[in-house]
Order: C-alpha cells, then structure tokens, then sequence
C-alpha cells in the first residue's frame, strides 16, 4: 500500500476528528508532511509559546496530506514524552500500563506530564540496551493517525490511557541519572 493510498484512507473529517480528541486531552497538535517527520512549509517554533489554533492547523493541512505531531513542553501542559527506538526495556516495562503509550515507527512514545516544562535530553544506549531520548520544550513527537517514513502507521496502545503525572522523569527511571528508586517502587505508591 502506498503512502498516497493509506492517506486516502484516511479521509479529512476522520484527520479533524482526531486533533480535536489531542486538544481535548491537553495537547497542541501541529500538522507535517504525510509520511514526514520533519515540518515543512511554516515555523512551528511559535507553537512552542502559543498553541496552533485550529483555523491555522486546516488552514496549513488543507494542502497537502499531512501527519499530526504534538509540540511538547509548556502549551501542551508540560508534556514530555520518551521516545525509545526499539523496544521497550525490562526495567521499564510496567510504565506503558501507566501512562498514554504510542508505537511509532521503530519502537514507542510514552507520555508524561510535569509540573514544569523541562528540557530534552538523551539516556545512552549502555543504560538500558536502546536509545531514548526525552523530548521536552523545543521538541515535538509525531503521533497516531500518522505514518511513519518506514511506511508503518502510528497507533495508541491504548487510546485512553490518562497522561501520568511524575515531579521528574527520573522518578520513573527516565532521568538523565540512574534513579535513587526503582519504577517498582514508584508504581507501589
């Protein structure tokens, strides 16, 4: 199947329907290129300080097939994601079952929310087996319905999942130092 065709597939309405279910949920989508990771076509970096309003996000999508991201940090209520390009390692495994979780393309997003906007970062690959990287104010994360450049679609482990809260992504072993507490015990609380 074609990027062209899976983009038919998803028709406008169904395109509408789901950024307005992300803004519900306290996130500031922004559209790219179908099949894209990168933005094309305007600076979303206003977008880190401002949310896009829904006039400008039709207004820009209208044109051309598009993906959705989600601009992490402040205008998305402090989100930060892990973003882990393979699969989820053992030590963190019991956190999809937490928190709102995507498949991407080469691995998983894992969302989570603060009570302030941080900065991104990267764990090394030595710490847990794979890379993830932590994406916060200044960064943005593609999110389901859109397609990965490898062709795969982005999808929600399961859509309804709240947002978890954490003071900092080390209480759930995500910090850029090895954490004082396991993530067992931080889930036992």
């Amino acid at each position: 199947m074609t990027q062209e065709t899976l983009f038919l597939l998803m028709d406008y309405d169904e395109l509408s329907r789901e950024v307005d279910w992300l803004r519900s949920r306290g996130f500031n989508p922004i559209p790219i290129p179908r099949g894209r990771k990168e933005v094309q076509g305007y600076s979303w970096k206003e977008y880190q300080t401002h949310i896009m309003s829904k006039e400008d996000f039709d207004r820009i999508s209208q044109w051309h097939p598009c993906n959705v991201a989600i601009v992490c940090g402040q205008t998305s209520g402090n989100l930060c994601v892990a973003d882990i390009d393979g699969p989820i390692p053992d030590a963190l495994k019991e956190l999809p079952e937490r928190t709102l979780t995507s498949e991407t393309g080469k691995g998983f997003h894992l969302y989570l929310r603060g009570p302030k906007p941080i900065r991104g970062y990267t764990i090394r690959s030595e710490r847990y087996g794979v890379r993830i990287d932590i994406r916060g104010q200044g960064n943005y994360v593609v999110c389901p319905p859109s397609l990965h450049p490898s062709g795969k679609e982005y999808r929600w482990v399961e859509r309804d999942k709240e947002v978890l809260f954490v003071k900092d992504p080390s209480e759930v072993s995500l910090g850029p130092r090895k954490p004082e507490r396991s993530i067992s015990e931080f889930l036992e609380k």
